[in-house]
């Protein structure tokens, strides 16, 4: 179904029109097949946009690029939904940190003065 090299991509509009799924039904359908089933399929994200079946080299590193790509805007939204989320409490802790050493501290200058 899916053509050779990433010059002879397909849309997933195009997969849509062939096989009556959705695009999002279809990127399933082509992760399953290669994460499950062996298949070397790859997704261009510049022009032609689609899946492809890889058969060269500089296919696969392309394909690999745009995983990485998306791998590190993933993690970079895990981090910043954590940091976001935790912000408030972070800053609280920080602050109740910073009070006790304070704290400490003076506790410690009154016993040498005794």
């Amino acid at each position: 179904m899916l053509r050779d090299g990433s010059e002879n991509a397909q849309s997933a509009k195009e997969l849509e029109q062939i096989l009556g799924y959705t695009p999002r039904q279809i990127g399933s359908m082509t992760a399953d097949l290669a994460n499950n089933h062996g298949y070397v399929i790859g997704a261009s994200r510049i022009a032609p946009f689609g899946y492809y079946i890889i058969k060269e080299e500089a296919d696969l590193q392309s394909t690999l690029l745009s995983l990485n790509n998306e791998i590190n805007g993933m993690i970079q939204r895990h981090r910043a939904l954590n940091r976001n989320f935790y912000a408030d409490e972070l800053e609280a802790e920080t602050e109740t940190r910073h009070v006790k050493i304070k704290l400490e501290k003076q506790l410690k200058d009154r016993m040498e003065n005794i």
